[in-house]
């Protein structure tokens, strides 16, 4: 008896841990993804230290910052409560020159629209944004 318990019991942990192809959450800085892809507005450590979330100071929580005329990395007009449900619109790529005089990188900006009945929309960049994506 002690043998099936033990063969049950590691059956349904892995069955709870998931295998291959299925599903791992991944940010739209390092992944490309597609025009209809469901995603999720987080303000995660590496949105954060880029200065792309925050805390909003009447106490309210925090927010992702937004662009809606385009892909924006200061000045923003726009935000979105942290962990907003999304479905992702469009997607392009950026130049960004940092003001400390390192090298020019690349970046996914991701045009957004919450599904969440208001229909706001914008421009997020891609640290900010998470998605569910397919593992081989």
């Amino acid at each position: 008896m002690p043998i099936a318990w033990l063969v049950i019991s590691f059956l349904a942990f892995t069955a709870c841990l998931g295998g291959g192809g299925n599903g791992a959450v991944a940010t739209g800085a390092d992944t490309l993804f597609p025009a209809g892809t469901p995603g999720t507005l987080v303000c995660n450590a590496a949105c954060s230290q880029r200065a792309q979330c925050g805390r909003r100071v009447d106490g309210l929580g925090e927010v992702i910052l937004a662009g809606g005329g385009g892909p924006l990395v200061a000045n923003h007009e726009l935000f979105f409560p942290n962990n907003t449900a999304v479905q992702i619109d469009g997607q392009v790529l950026r130049t960004l020159q940092p003001a400390n005089a390192s090298e020019p990188f690349t970046m996914n900006f991701y045009f957004v629209t919450a599904t969440d009945g208001s229909n706001k929309s914008g421009w997020v960049a891609g640290w900010c944004v998470q998605a569910a994506v397919t593992t081989p």
